[in-house]
């Protein structure tokens, strides 16, 4: 930012937490992750490197971003069988039946 003169004006931001979203950089070779500044909307969500976000403390948080990431790319993978479809209700806390009948 710049003030009326145009002299550039330094704001100190506080990360408040990070989106779960996740990036790879192809140019620096690491991942980039989404970070939602405190104070401010999702419109002034920036991208941090790895190794930026491990030097300020992030290493847990940045875990649980790539398990997030993990399960969401392997959801997908997963064809679509009676069995893969009995296994998730049961995942999710429902009977295995109800992916076998059938309503008519």
């Amino acid at each position: 930012s710049t003030d009326a003169k145009g002299n550039t004006i330094k704001i100190k931001r506080v990360v408040d937490r990070l989106t779960g979203n996740r990036k790879e950089d192809k140019k620096e070779k690491e991942y980039t992750y989404e970070v939602q500044w405190e104070g401010l909307g999702y419109e002034y969500n920036t991208w941090l490197h790895l190794s930026k976000l491990e030097k300020l403390g992030f290493k847990k948080l940045m875990k649980l971003v790539d398990e997030k990431v993990a399960q969401r790319e392997g959801s997908y993978k997963r064809p679509l069988t009676q069995a893969n479809v009995e296994k998730h209700l049961e995942d999710v806390g429902l009977d295995r039946e109800f992916g076998t009948h059938l309503v008519c």
